[in-house]
């Protein structure tokens, strides 16, 4: 939660004019801003953007919490904008706003409660409040306007009255179901994570919330992942814009947050958003561990984002257009320090709640079936110093600190209606530490009512999983195919499932115009 200083301001509100998110760190008269957005919307003129005060901010520096449309019940398409620039203490009874993204009110959800109720009610806020939108709803500008690009049914109007509450309850069962075609792709990708019909099945089956994708190394799999990172975590509005890149079904379904781990030495996750203030303002979310995209792994996003805005286009808009670079440039990885660093701070984090504390117990429980990771469990970490944290963490091999690191902040970020992405763990973890990761991540996922899908080419994931819940890519020409598995993955053999992989391998090669030597050996491991 951002803690909230104390400030005397001279008004609550203040609308000013399009100012291109030009609010800094002298701007205090007021604790939020309203800045007009000069792009009309389907002809009406409701579209603003809510920045917080660097008055109120930890780091003295500005907050843009995100998109807001305001409508006057009466508003006509060709009028302009109802507010005037200055002082607003609060909309009146006819006047109504609704958040455009959910990154909008996940960044309310970390104000002061207090204040978030303020500001909410101020700005008659249709999702906080739902029954101040009845009188609205004959209004021409609510359909074409406020909600253009979310329907009745998005998952804006489920998720984030849970994410300002912090009340999960109500969203901790629903089914997740939806489907994912990247380009070049031939057909899309089914996922589906329902919630077990206990009333006439088996009461001791559990809702099955991993999804395996495997295939070879030039399958696509990777691209794959990390394409569905950024349209999953896109508002509506900016998946329509990034349709050449990938489609999403249904449009409206949404997700609290999008946890990426990958500790790959190949770039897979990238800053989402397509506009540079949405960019920077993600990556300060990162660095503080808070926000809506959250990335666990090796990788200094902030370094490689800064790196690559050199070679993308930005056009006046400050809309980034991103072109494919190599996997092996602008490539920055955090040092040992920085890593230690972001232990140390997630151990102490951990240590404040009481339920994490527990899940990093449950962890342990898991770790004591592993030889040679024991003695981690004797710890008493709460009696330890920062500097004996720091010491006791760079002494450990690089896959235990890779396996401790990973499962702090999984335990930290995880909430409900989370979506984890976890790209090839087999590359950084031996395989008895990639069995112990599943676990125990399973464990995590059933207890938080979350969902993963990861992509590896590990058989001890592939052997953990059921073939209903593994899709297979292959590469045909420039072509990405897939396909479930024609065998039960689930307990069966790594050889079994190898060999029935390198069959499916091979059926390709012998279809393509290319001549292609390696087999599914070359990159399955062996358990």
């Amino acid at each position: 939660m951002l803690p909230v200083k104390i400030y005397i301001y001279s008004m609550f509100l203040k609308v000013i004019e399009w100012c291109d998110h030009g609010i800094f760190s002298g701007d205090v008269d007021a604790a939020f801003y309203l800045e007009k957005d000069n792009l009309d919307d389907n002809y009406f003129m409701t579209r603003y953007h809510l920045h917080l005060s660097a008055s109120l901010t930890d780091d003295d520096m500005a907050l843009w919490i995100g998109e807001v449309k305001i409508l006057r019940k009466g508003q006509r398409g060709d009028e302009k904008f109802q507010l005037k620039p200055g002082r607003l203490d609060y909309l009146d009874f006819t006047f109504c706003s609704l958040g455009q993204s959910l990154d909008y009110y996940d960044r309310l959800a970390r104000l002061d409660k207090e204040l978030r109720h303020h500001i909410l009610s101020a700005l008659r806020d249709i999702v906080a409040f739902p029954e101040m939108k009845e009188s609205f709803e004959d209004e021409e500008g609510l359909e074409a306007s406020l909600y253009h690009f979310i329907e009745p049914e998005d998952d804006l109007f489920s998720l984030a009255p849970a994410m300002i509450s912090g009340d999960y309850s109500e969203i901790a069962d629903i089914d997740v179901a939806f489907k994912f075609q990247m380009n070049k792709m031939k057909q899309p990708v089914n996922f589906t994570f329902d919630v077990p019909d206990h009333k006439y099945g088996d009461p001791e089956e559990h809702r099955e919330r991993i999804h395996v994708i495997t295939g070879n190394d030039d399958s696509g799999k990777d691209k794959f992942l990390s394409k569905l990172a950024r349209i999953v975590f896109a508002p509506n509005y900016d998946r329509d814009l990034l349709r050449n890149e990938g489609t999403l079904e249904p449009m409206t379904i949404g997700f609290t947050r999008i946890i990426c781990l990958s500790y790959s030495p190949t770039i897979t996750f990238r800053v989402p958003a397509l506009y540079v203030h949405e960019k920077e303002q993600i990556v300060l979310e990162i660095q503080k561990g808070v926000g809506r995209f959250i990335y666990c792994g090796n990788h200094d996003l902030a370094k490689e984002l800064d790196e690559s805005l050199k070679s993308f286009t930005i056009d006046e808009d400050g809309r980034v257009w991103e072109i494919d670079t190599p996997p092996d440039e602008n490539t920055f990885f955090k040092t040992n320090e920085d890593l230690t660093a972001e232990f140390v701070t997630a151990m102490d984090a951990i240590e404040q709640d009481l339920e994490k504390q527990d899940l990093l117990d449950d962890m342990f429980g898991f770790m004591k079936e592993v030889p040679g990771l024991q003695f981690i469990t004797n710890v008493e970490f709460h009696r330890l110093r920062e500097e004996e944290l720091q010491e006791f963490f760079q002494h450990l091999a690089g896959e235990s600190q890779i396996l401790l690191h990973a499962v702090l902040h999984l335990i930290l970020s995880v909430t409900p209606r989370s979506l984890v992405l976890f790209n090839a763990p087999e590359t950084y973890l031996r395989p008895t530490l990639v069995t112990l990761m599943l676990k125990f991540t399973n464990h995590l996922l059933e207890r938080q009512s979350a969902t993963m899908i990861v992509a590896t080419e590990s058989t001890e994931i592939l052997r953990e999983t059921k073939s209903r819940n593994v899709t297979i890519f292959r590469k045909t020409g420039d072509a990405i195919e897939h396909l479930m598995p024609e065998i039960e993955t689930y307990g069966e053999t790594a050889e079994a499932i190898t060999q029935y992989l390198n069959g499916i391998q091979q059926k390709n090669d012998s279809d393509s115009d290319t001549p292609h030597t390696e087999t599914f050996e070359n990159f399955l491991h062996d358990s």
